[in-house]
């Protein structure tokens, strides 16, 4: 069905397919480095570190890092009638900043087709956020924030006509909680509201779930950071 091919194949934004894969590829592989980086800094502080209070971590730019990752799957969609999806894995890495906290995001989602000629597609989620949470003396911790980055898709069919790769901008409103279950490990929920400018406009309504442990930033890592 050629109308939904329309949805994802007129993009409005200016990326090339052909550097699509590349820079797909590139991204993956900064962020598994930088979790390899945090793990090592992780190793490190357990040997070397000291604990530092939550209540006083939260307040100081970059002295902590979080590790979260996640479940997520979209509620309720628009344009993406011909498709249905699961849940998906996620990863989030996320630091104080001076006023509440900077985050990188990476998340997939696979999404299946409903209709006999609409191919099947994989989508990967890389998204920077800024978040603010309210007291870290509250028990739950309520936040809002707004992440932006890009909505990559690769279809899954040889057949299908142009490109088989697409990359459009996302934007992403967002609120989360998240409660302290033991020392420095978390539980958390978030809801989501992300619009993606294919034409016409993808909106998803996407909720998801999951754990995340904060450690001690090594020193050469907050020298990086600042």
């Amino acid at each position: 069905m050629e109308w939904a091919f329309k949805v994802i194949l007129k993009p409005q934004s200016s990326f090339s397919s052909a550097w699509i894969g590349p820079i797909l590829s590139l991204w993956k592989g900064t962020i598994l480095s930088l979790l390899t980086l945090v793990l090592c800094g992780f190793c490190s502080n357990l040997a070397f570190g000291q604990a530092i209070p939550q209540d006083q971590a939260d307040k100081k730019p970059f002295e902590t890092i979080r590790i979260g990752g996640f479940a997520s799957t979209p509620l309720s969609t628009r344009n993406l009638d011909a498709w249905t999806s699961t849940y998906g894995p996620g990863l989030r890495i996320a630091t104080p900043f001076f006023v509440g906290e900077l985050g990188l995001m990476f998340a997939m989602i696979d999404w299946t087709s409903l209709e006999e000629n609409v191919p099947d597609f994989s989508s990967t989620l890389i998204m920077a956020d800024w978040s603010v949470f309210s007291s870290s003396q509250n028990k739950v911790k309520l936040g809002a924030g707004l992440r932006f980055g890009n909505f990559f898709m690769s279809f899954k069919s040889l057949q299908l006509a142009g490109e088989r790769n697409e990359s459009e901008v996302m934007l992403s409103p967002f609120v989360k909680a998240r409660r302290t279950v033991f020392k420095q490990v978390e539980v958390f929920g978030e809801l989501s509201a992300a619009r993606v400018f294919t034409q016409p406009y993808v909106d998803l309504l996407q909720v998801s779930a999951g754990l995340s442990v904060t450690i001690g930033a090594p020193s050469w890592l907050k020298e990086v950071l600042r």
